[in-house]
């Protein structure tokens, strides 16, 4: 009988260790079911994308465009807030003390965002934020009123020469302001900076005359190209770009110190968890293929990026490097 029992009894802790180890798999699995469950539902919640610059503006736009088809990819509302201010910093810091859930965004390129343009620089983008994806990257050119009897960079340097202290350019983000610098004193011409907020006042002041100049794309300046009140006169870089061929380049005028490169990416507070971040990137990666994504970059004469978001940061990190060259080109004190 003793000999049953003991079998009885090491059958009953089989059973026991048996029906704890399906319990512990169970939960196991419970929580794998759990965590996918979490990844496959985000966003769960609409996504905030905070664009530094007035609405209307050249980023504005291209926000706007990137963040609806990155929406469709995402399944998920995505919201845009203008927060214009301190040439990008009053957006970027909101954003970087954000909570790290990836539903706070910066869309921005991230160049003018350092000590080159602010003494006191209360965010580093490279360090606070943490990069998604890069959107695009370009040029921005010298664009002029279509009325201005200049037919090259050379022309228009005569011109504001015969003119000193006459001529007004504008500008809203600081990288448009430094190129303007840097020719002012390769130059040596005497034309006034007027900084703006929002694109919409540029426009007005190009119609009333207000400003002769700007450094900027075709964005967000459509109607004024399109009623021929203004032209591309010089394309700010080496080479030519391929969407006008026909615009001389600033290297070609004899002044290659002065160049405009843009990017356009989207960023988040560090320390977002990396499985959020990998699925910005991989929504905003698909939404790159998306036609009226590829028109857009043809009429802003940018070129379309993507790829990993160390992409974003080591492109930002070249383009903060040359800024800050610039600087020194121009003799530029920081505020």
């Amino acid at each position: 009988m003793a000999g049953f029992q003991q079998i009885d009894q090491l059958k009953g802790l089989k059973l026991n260790w048996i029906v704890r180890l399906g319990a512990k798999l169970a939960a196991i699995a419970l929580s794998s079911l759990s965590l996918q469950a979490f990844g496959q539902a985000f966003p769960s919640k609409p996504i905030s994308v905070i664009v530094p610059f007035g609405a209307g503006s050249g980023t504005d736009v291209a926000c706007r465009l990137f963040t609806k088809a990155a929406s469709d990819e995402l399944k998920g509302p995505i919201v845009i807030e203008n927060r214009a201010g301190a040439a990008g910093t009053v957006a970027a810091v909101s954003v970087a003390r954000s909570t790290p859930d990836g539903y706070t965004l910066l869309c921005l390129g991230g160049g003018s965002l350092s000590k080159t343009f602010r003494r006191e620089m209360p965010v580093d983008l490279l360090t606070d934020l943490v990069p998604i994806i890069q959107l695009s990257k370009g040029s921005m050119s010298l664009i002029v009123k279509a009325d201005l009897p200049v037919k090259n960079l050379q022309d228009f340097i005569a011109l504001v020469h015969r003119n000193p202290g006459k001529f007004n350019y504008a500008w809203i983000a600081s990288t448009q302001m430094m190129p303007m610098e840097v020719l002012k004193d390769r130059a040596k011409i005497d034309i006034i900076g007027v900084p703006y907020k929002a694109l919409s006042n540029v426009i007005q002041a190009f119609e009333s005359g207000d400003v002769i100049a700007l450094v900027s794309n075709e964005t967000g300046l459509e109607s004024l190209f399109a009623q021929h009140k203004v032209r591309f006169l010089t394309y700010l870089d080496s080479q030519r770009s391929p969407y006008m061929p026909e615009v001389p380049t600033s290297t070609e005028a004899g002044i290659p110190d002065v160049k405009g490169p843009f990017t356009q990416g989207i960023w988040a507070p560090a320390k977002t968890p990396s499985d959020v971040v990998a699925r910005l990137n991989a929504g905003f990666n698909r939404a790159l293929s998306h036609p009226e994504i590829k028109d857009f970059a043809q009429r802003q004469k940018a070129i379309l990026v993507g790829g990993e978001p160390k992409v974003q940061s080591e492109s930002v990190r070249a383009e903060q490097a040359y800024w800050e060259q610039a600087a020194k080109l121009a003799n530029f004190q920081p505020e």
